[in-house]
C-alpha cells in the first residue's frame, strides 16, 4: 500500500512538473516568435540598425534562457537556433534583404517546430 501511495505521489509530480515544462516552453517560444513581426518591418523597411538591435535584443534573451532549454531539449535544436541567430544578425549586418527574411522565417519555423516537438501528447510518447 504504501509502494502504491508512493508511485502515485511520483506519478502527480512528474505530470505537474512536466505540464510546467510544457507550459514554459510554449511562453517562450511565444514570446520570440511575437518579437518576430518586429524584425521583418525592419527588414523590409531596410532599417538595418533598427532590425540589428531587434536581433541583438532577441539574442540575449535567448541566450538567458538557453540553460533552462538545454536540460529538456535536445542539444543539436539548440546548436541550430544559434546558427539562424548568427545567420540572420549576419545577413542584416550585410544588408541582404532577402536572406535575412528567409532566415527569420526559418527562425519562425523552428521555434514552432520546436514547441510541437516536445509538446506532451500521446503521439509524441509513443
Amino acid at each position: 500500500m504504501r509502494l502504491l501511495i508512493t508511485l502515485s505521489i511520483f506519478m502527480i509530480l512528474f505530470i505537474i512538473f512536466s505540464a510546467y515544462i510544457q507550459n514554459q516552453i510554449l511562453l517562450t517560444a511565444t514570446n520570440i516568435r511575437e518579437q518576430l513581426p518586429q524584425i521583418s518591418e525592419a527588414i523590409n523597411a531596410e532599417n538595418w540598425q533598427i532590425a540589428e538591435e531587434h536581433v541583438i535584443s532577441l539574442q540575449k534573451y535567448w541566450n538567458e534562457i538557453q540553460d533552462y532549454w538545454d536540460l529538456i531539449i535536445v542539444h543539436r535544436e539548440i546548436e541550430d537556433v544559434e546558427l539562424l541567430f548568427s545567420r540572420l544578425l549576419s545577413y542584416i549586418k550585410s544588408q541582404e534583404k532577402p536572406s535575412a527574411l528567409a532566415e527569420l522565417a526559418a527562425l519562425d519555423v523552428y521555434f514552432s517546430h520546436i514547441y510541437r516537438n516536445h509538446m506532451f501528447n500521446i503521439q509524441n510518447v509513443f
